[in-house]
Protein backbone atom coordinates (compact mmCIF):
# COMPACT_ATOMS: atom_id res chain seq x y z
CA UNK A 1 0.00 0.00 0.00
CA UNK A 2 1.46 3.30 -0.89
CA UNK A 3 -0.14 5.05 2.09
CA UNK A 4 -0.93 4.54 5.31
CA UNK A 5 -5.13 3.29 5.78
CA UNK A 6 -4.99 4.53 9.35
CA UNK A 7 -3.38 8.29 8.22
CA UNK A 8 -6.15 8.16 4.81
CA UNK A 9 -9.12 7.30 7.54
CA UNK A 10 -8.07 9.78 10.06
CA UNK A 11 -7.65 12.34 7.34
CA UNK A 12 -11.32 11.49 5.97
CA UNK A 13 -12.60 11.89 9.77
CA UNK A 14 -10.63 15.18 10.07
CA UNK A 15 -12.41 16.66 6.93
CA UNK A 16 -15.56 15.93 8.14
CA UNK A 17 -14.84 17.14 11.22
CA UNK A 18 -13.70 20.38 9.75
CA UNK A 19 -16.63 20.45 7.96
CA UNK A 20 -19.40 20.31 10.46
CA UNK A 21 -17.20 22.30 12.27
CA UNK A 22 -17.68 24.95 9.34
CA UNK A 23 -21.42 23.99 8.52
CA UNK A 24 -22.50 25.11 12.45
CA UNK A 25 -20.32 28.51 12.11
CA UNK A 26 -22.34 29.35 8.85
CA UNK A 27 -25.41 28.34 10.51
CA UNK A 28 -24.74 30.50 13.64
CA UNK A 29 -23.96 33.08 11.38
CA UNK A 30 -26.90 33.00 9.49
CA UNK A 31 -29.08 33.03 12.33
CA UNK A 32 -27.53 35.81 14.01
CA UNK A 33 -28.21 37.88 10.81
CA UNK A 34 -31.34 36.84 10.30
CA UNK A 35 -31.78 37.53 14.53
CA UNK A 36 -30.70 41.51 13.29
CA UNK A 37 -32.92 41.69 10.70
CA UNK A 38 -35.44 40.83 12.57
CA UNK A 39 -35.29 42.79 15.74
CA UNK A 40 -34.55 46.11 13.33
CA UNK A 41 -37.73 45.04 12.10
CA UNK A 42 -39.34 44.83 15.25
CA UNK A 43 -37.60 48.06 16.24
CA UNK A 44 -38.93 49.69 13.34
CA UNK A 45 -42.98 48.60 13.82
CA UNK A 46 -42.27 49.31 17.85
CA UNK A 47 -41.13 52.58 16.85
CA UNK A 48 -44.12 53.35 14.60
CA UNK A 49 -46.98 52.06 16.83
CA UNK A 50 -45.20 54.36 19.70
CA UNK A 51 -45.59 57.19 17.00
CA UNK A 52 -49.67 56.46 16.34
CA UNK A 53 -50.31 56.46 19.94
CA UNK A 54 -48.20 59.44 20.19
CA UNK A 55 -49.94 61.35 17.64
CA UNK A 56 -53.26 60.07 18.92
CA UNK A 57 -52.85 61.67 21.87
CA UNK A 58 -51.72 64.88 20.46
CA UNK A 59 -54.93 65.25 18.06
CA UNK A 60 -56.63 64.57 21.30
CA UNK A 61 -54.64 67.30 23.32
CA UNK A 62 -54.89 69.97 20.68
CA UNK A 63 -58.67 69.15 20.15
CA UNK A 64 -59.39 69.82 23.62
CA UNK A 65 -57.40 72.90 23.78
CA UNK A 66 -58.70 74.59 20.94
CA UNK A 67 -62.14 73.93 22.55
CA UNK A 68 -60.62 74.96 25.78
CA UNK A 69 -59.30 78.06 24.07
CA UNK A 70 -62.65 79.06 22.40
CA UNK A 71 -64.78 78.89 25.11
CA UNK A 72 -62.36 81.01 26.93
CA UNK A 73 -62.12 83.53 24.18
CA UNK A 74 -66.37 83.80 24.21
CA UNK A 75 -65.98 83.73 28.44
CA UNK A 76 -63.60 86.49 29.07
CA UNK A 77 -63.59 88.43 25.20
CA UNK A 78 -59.84 88.09 25.43
CA UNK A 79 -58.15 88.72 22.08
CA UNK A 80 -55.33 86.65 23.63
CA UNK A 81 -57.14 83.36 23.69
CA UNK A 82 -57.54 83.87 20.32
CA UNK A 83 -54.73 84.59 19.68
CA UNK A 84 -53.68 80.96 21.32
CA UNK A 85 -56.26 79.50 19.42
CA UNK A 86 -54.66 80.28 15.99
CA UNK A 87 -51.65 79.20 17.16
CA UNK A 88 -52.40 75.70 18.07
CA UNK A 89 -54.78 75.02 15.11
CA UNK A 90 -52.21 74.20 12.33
CA UNK A 91 -50.32 72.18 15.17
CA UNK A 92 -53.56 70.06 15.20
CA UNK A 93 -53.91 70.32 11.29
CA UNK A 94 -50.33 68.53 11.61
CA UNK A 95 -51.18 65.88 13.67
CA UNK A 96 -54.11 64.77 11.42
CA UNK A 97 -51.90 64.71 8.40
CA UNK A 98 -49.50 62.65 10.57
CA UNK A 99 -51.97 60.19 11.40
CA UNK A 100 -53.49 59.55 8.37
CA UNK A 101 -50.12 59.20 6.72
CA UNK A 102 -49.46 56.42 9.19
CA UNK A 103 -52.70 54.51 8.71
CA UNK A 104 -53.94 52.02 5.75
CA UNK A 105 -55.05 53.57 2.79
CA UNK A 106 -58.72 52.39 3.46
CA UNK A 107 -58.48 53.54 7.20
CA UNK A 108 -56.97 57.22 5.83
CA UNK A 109 -59.57 57.45 3.61
CA UNK A 110 -62.55 57.30 5.75
CA UNK A 111 -60.97 59.55 8.45
CA UNK A 112 -60.82 61.82 5.09
CA UNK A 113 -64.60 61.44 4.83
CA UNK A 114 -65.56 61.84 7.91
CA UNK A 115 -63.12 62.46 10.45
CA UNK A 116 -61.45 65.65 8.67
CA UNK A 117 -64.46 67.12 7.49
CA UNK A 118 -66.00 66.78 11.25
CA UNK A 119 -62.47 68.56 12.36
CA UNK A 120 -62.98 71.49 10.25
CA UNK A 121 -66.24 72.08 11.02
CA UNK A 122 -66.25 72.72 14.97
CA UNK A 123 -62.91 74.80 13.64
CA UNK A 124 -65.34 76.86 11.78
CA UNK A 125 -67.97 76.97 14.35
CA UNK A 126 -65.19 77.92 17.25
CA UNK A 127 -63.68 80.45 14.56
CA UNK A 128 -67.00 81.91 14.10
CA UNK A 129 -68.04 82.14 17.80
CA UNK A 130 -64.84 84.35 18.31
CA UNK A 131 -65.85 86.04 15.63
CA UNK A 132 -69.16 86.69 17.46
CA UNK A 133 -68.05 87.71 20.45
CA UNK A 134 -65.53 90.54 18.72
CA UNK A 135 -68.60 91.87 17.17
CA UNK A 136 -70.47 92.13 20.92
CA UNK A 137 -72.82 89.02 19.97
CA UNK A 138 -71.66 86.66 23.53
CA UNK A 139 -74.91 84.79 23.75
CA UNK A 140 -74.96 83.91 19.77
CA UNK A 141 -71.26 82.84 20.38
CA UNK A 142 -72.04 80.83 23.23
CA UNK A 143 -74.87 78.80 21.73
CA UNK A 144 -72.76 78.05 18.60
CA UNK A 145 -70.60 76.36 21.33
CA UNK A 146 -73.53 74.79 23.32
CA UNK A 147 -75.15 73.66 20.07
CA UNK A 148 -75.82 69.78 19.60
CA UNK A 149 -73.83 70.29 16.58
CA UNK A 150 -70.92 71.55 17.66
CA UNK A 151 -70.77 68.42 20.59
CA UNK A 152 -72.08 66.01 17.08
CA UNK A 153 -68.86 67.20 15.58
CA UNK A 154 -66.57 67.10 18.37
CA UNK A 155 -67.98 63.41 19.11
CA UNK A 156 -67.13 62.80 15.38
CA UNK A 157 -63.79 63.54 15.56
CA UNK A 158 -62.79 62.02 18.55
CA UNK A 159 -64.70 58.65 17.05
CA UNK A 160 -62.68 58.58 13.89
CA UNK A 161 -59.70 59.54 15.50
CA UNK A 162 -59.98 56.15 18.09
CA UNK A 163 -61.15 54.33 14.58
CA UNK A 164 -57.49 55.30 12.95
CA UNK A 165 -55.49 55.03 15.34
CA UNK A 166 -56.81 50.93 15.71
CA UNK A 167 -56.84 50.25 11.93
CA UNK A 168 -53.10 51.73 11.97
CA UNK A 169 -52.23 49.52 14.93
CA UNK A 170 -54.12 46.17 13.91
CA UNK A 171 -52.17 47.34 10.28
CA UNK A 172 -48.92 47.61 12.12
CA UNK A 173 -49.52 44.29 14.24
CA UNK A 174 -50.58 42.27 11.27
CA UNK A 175 -46.85 43.45 9.63
CA UNK A 176 -45.65 42.29 12.87
CA UNK A 177 -46.69 38.79 12.51
CA UNK A 178 -45.99 39.00 8.83
CA UNK A 179 -42.08 39.78 10.09
CA UNK A 180 -42.37 37.12 12.46
CA UNK A 181 -43.75 34.61 10.66
CA UNK A 182 -40.64 35.39 7.96
CA UNK A 183 -38.48 35.09 10.60
CA UNK A 184 -39.48 31.20 11.80
CA UNK A 185 -39.42 30.76 8.01
CA UNK A 186 -36.02 32.35 7.59
CA UNK A 187 -34.71 30.13 10.49
CA UNK A 188 -36.26 27.00 8.83
CA UNK A 189 -35.13 27.22 5.56
CA UNK A 190 -31.41 27.81 6.96
CA UNK A 191 -32.01 24.99 9.56
CA UNK A 192 -33.23 22.78 6.79
CA UNK A 193 -30.65 24.14 4.06
CA UNK A 194 -27.71 23.71 6.34
CA UNK A 195 -28.56 20.25 7.24
CA UNK A 196 -28.75 19.67 3.74
CA UNK A 197 -25.09 20.80 2.66
CA UNK A 198 -24.22 19.62 5.92
CA UNK A 199 -25.40 15.79 5.23
CA UNK A 200 -24.20 16.18 1.33
CA UNK A 201 -20.84 17.29 2.63
CA UNK A 202 -20.13 14.41 4.98
CA UNK A 203 -22.33 11.86 3.29
CA UNK A 204 -19.78 12.52 0.50
CA UNK A 205 -17.08 12.18 3.03
CA UNK A 206 -17.63 9.28 4.44
CA UNK A 207 -18.60 7.67 0.89
CA UNK A 208 -14.80 8.52 0.66
CA UNK A 209 -14.13 6.57 4.08
CA UNK A 210 -16.30 3.83 3.04
CA UNK A 211 -13.73 3.39 -0.28
CA UNK A 212 -10.94 3.89 2.21
CA UNK A 213 -11.64 0.95 4.56
CA UNK A 214 -13.25 -1.07 1.80
CA UNK A 215 -10.07 -0.33 0.22
CA UNK A 216 -7.80 -1.10 2.70
CA UNK A 217 -9.96 -4.79 3.55
CA UNK A 218 -8.93 -5.44 -0.29
CA UNK A 219 -5.79 -4.83 0.74
CA UNK A 220 -5.44 -6.66 3.67
CA UNK A 221 -6.88 -9.74 2.08
CA UNK A 222 -4.23 -9.10 -0.64
CA UNK A 223 -1.49 -9.28 2.21
CA UNK A 224 -2.97 -12.02 3.96
CA UNK A 225 -3.15 -14.10 0.75
CA UNK A 226 0.80 -13.21 -0.09
CA UNK A 227 1.86 -14.85 3.32
CA UNK A 228 -0.04 -18.09 2.13
CA UNK A 229 2.48 -20.67 1.39
CA UNK A 230 3.72 -20.22 -2.00
CA UNK A 231 2.61 -22.28 -5.01
CA UNK A 232 4.06 -21.01 -8.04
CA UNK A 233 7.22 -23.79 -7.73
CA UNK A 234 4.56 -26.14 -7.75
CA UNK A 235 2.86 -25.08 -10.67
CA UNK A 236 6.09 -24.71 -12.17
CA UNK A 237 7.17 -28.11 -11.81
CA UNK A 238 3.74 -29.62 -12.73
CA UNK A 239 3.90 -27.18 -16.25
CA UNK A 240 7.42 -28.63 -16.72
CA UNK A 241 5.88 -32.54 -16.51
CA UNK A 242 3.14 -31.47 -19.00
CA UNK A 243 0.21 -31.04 -17.02
CA UNK A 244 -2.47 -28.44 -17.69
CA UNK A 245 -3.38 -25.53 -15.21
CA UNK A 246 -6.06 -23.81 -14.36
CA UNK A 247 -6.02 -21.50 -11.59
CA UNK A 248 -9.15 -19.89 -9.67
CA UNK A 249 -10.91 -17.70 -10.79
CA UNK A 250 -13.84 -15.04 -9.37
CA UNK A 251 -16.12 -13.94 -11.39
CA UNK A 252 -17.89 -12.31 -8.95
CA UNK A 253 -17.46 -12.77 -5.15
CA UNK A 254 -19.72 -15.80 -5.17
CA UNK A 255 -18.67 -17.23 -8.02
CA UNK A 256 -15.50 -19.40 -8.84
CA UNK A 257 -14.45 -20.58 -12.02
CA UNK A 258 -11.08 -22.99 -13.37
CA UNK A 259 -9.71 -20.87 -16.13
CA UNK A 260 -6.47 -22.23 -18.19
CA UNK A 261 -3.05 -20.92 -17.99
CA UNK A 262 0.53 -21.19 -18.41
CA UNK A 263 3.44 -19.02 -17.18
CA UNK A 264 3.71 -16.25 -18.88
CA UNK A 265 0.23 -15.19 -19.49
CA UNK A 266 -1.42 -12.40 -18.02
CA UNK A 267 -2.54 -12.23 -14.74
CA UNK A 268 -5.33 -9.65 -13.14
CA UNK A 269 -6.89 -8.78 -9.89
CA UNK A 270 -9.70 -10.09 -9.34
CA UNK A 271 -12.47 -10.06 -6.36
CA UNK A 272 -10.51 -9.90 -2.89
CA UNK A 273 -6.67 -9.10 -5.11
CA UNK A 274 -6.94 -12.52 -5.90
CA UNK A 275 -4.34 -13.04 -8.89
CA UNK A 276 -6.12 -14.70 -11.97
CA UNK A 277 -5.90 -15.31 -15.44
CA UNK A 278 -8.23 -12.98 -18.11
CA UNK A 279 -11.94 -14.18 -18.19
CA UNK A 280 -10.42 -14.67 -22.13
CA UNK A 281 -8.95 -17.74 -20.76
CA UNK A 282 -10.51 -21.45 -21.48
CA UNK A 283 -12.94 -22.86 -18.67
CA UNK A 284 -11.36 -26.37 -17.42
CA UNK A 285 -12.66 -28.89 -15.36
CA UNK A 286 -9.77 -30.07 -13.06
CA UNK A 287 -9.03 -33.69 -11.41
CA UNK A 288 -6.74 -32.22 -8.98
CA UNK A 289 -7.62 -29.15 -6.75
CA UNK A 290 -4.96 -27.45 -4.60
CA UNK A 291 -6.77 -25.30 -1.81
CA UNK A 292 -5.31 -22.60 0.33
CA UNK A 293 -5.72 -23.13 4.02
CA UNK A 294 -6.05 -21.06 7.11
CA UNK A 295 -5.97 -24.49 9.58
CA UNK A 296 -6.16 -28.23 8.74
CA UNK A 297 -6.06 -31.44 10.70
CA UNK A 298 -4.40 -34.72 9.53
CA UNK A 299 -7.39 -35.96 9.09
CA UNK A 300 -9.00 -34.02 5.77
CA UNK A 301 -10.63 -31.31 8.03
CA UNK A 302 -9.85 -27.71 6.69
CA UNK A 303 -10.27 -24.04 7.36
CA UNK A 304 -10.57 -21.83 4.50
CA UNK A 305 -11.17 -18.46 4.15
CA UNK A 306 -15.01 -18.12 4.58
CA UNK A 307 -16.43 -17.17 1.30
CA UNK A 308 -17.47 -21.12 0.44
CA UNK A 309 -15.71 -21.03 -2.81
CA UNK A 310 -13.76 -24.23 -2.17
CA UNK A 311 -16.51 -26.04 -0.86
CA UNK A 312 -18.79 -24.90 -3.88
CA UNK A 313 -15.77 -26.21 -5.84
CA UNK A 314 -15.49 -29.96 -3.92
CA UNK A 315 -19.10 -30.42 -4.86
CA UNK A 316 -19.60 -29.45 -8.51
CA UNK A 317 -16.07 -31.59 -8.76
CA UNK A 318 -16.30 -34.26 -6.59
CA UNK A 319 -14.21 -36.40 -8.60
CA UNK A 320 -11.21 -33.82 -8.30
CA UNK A 321 -8.57 -34.97 -5.60
CA UNK A 322 -8.45 -32.11 -3.15
CA UNK A 323 -5.10 -30.82 -2.02
CA UNK A 324 -4.23 -28.16 1.09
CA UNK A 325 -1.82 -26.06 0.62
CA UNK A 326 -0.72 -24.62 4.36
CA UNK A 327 2.42 -23.75 6.49
CA UNK A 328 3.02 -26.09 8.78
CA UNK A 329 2.38 -24.12 11.80
CA UNK A 330 -1.68 -23.82 10.55
CA UNK A 331 -2.04 -27.50 12.09
CA UNK A 332 -4.29 -27.86 14.57
CA UNK A 333 -5.62 -30.90 16.72
CA UNK A 334 -8.93 -31.17 14.95
CA UNK A 335 -11.09 -28.92 12.90
CA UNK A 336 -14.90 -29.25 13.75
CA UNK A 337 -16.83 -30.68 10.90
CA UNK A 338 -20.83 -30.65 9.70
CA UNK A 339 -21.84 -33.31 7.88
CA UNK A 340 -21.97 -31.88 4.57
CA UNK A 341 -17.89 -31.11 4.63
CA UNK A 342 -16.07 -32.37 2.18
CA UNK A 343 -12.69 -33.34 3.49
CA UNK A 344 -8.93 -33.33 1.82
CA UNK A 345 -7.61 -36.16 0.26
CA UNK A 346 -3.69 -34.49 1.47
CA UNK A 347 -2.32 -31.28 2.57
CA UNK A 348 1.32 -29.81 1.60
CA UNK A 349 3.49 -27.98 4.05
CA UNK A 350 6.64 -26.20 3.53
CA UNK A 351 7.82 -29.64 6.02
CA UNK A 352 5.79 -32.88 4.72
CA UNK A 353 3.11 -33.94 2.52
CA UNK A 354 0.39 -35.19 4.87
CA UNK A 355 -1.70 -38.39 3.17
CA UNK A 356 -5.29 -38.09 4.64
Amino acid sequence: MKHSIVKRAISVAHRSVVIALFGAFLLAVAGMIERSIFENWSRQIDARMQRASLVANQISLFDERLSMFANMAVASSDWRWVIRYENTAPLLERSITDATGMAPEAAAKRFSAYGKIANDATTNMERQAMGLVQKGQKAEAEAILNSRTYATEKATLASETGRLVEATRQSLQSDFFSVVRFSQLSKFCLVLIGIGILWAALYRNLRRSEDVFAEAEDDIRYLAMHDELDPAPLLAALHARGHQIALPTLIDRTTMRFLAWVPGDAIEHGPMGLRQPLPSATELAPDLIVTPLTGFDRWGGRIGYGAGHYDRAFQRYPGAHRIGFAWAMQEVNEVPRDPWDVPLHAVVTEKEFVRI
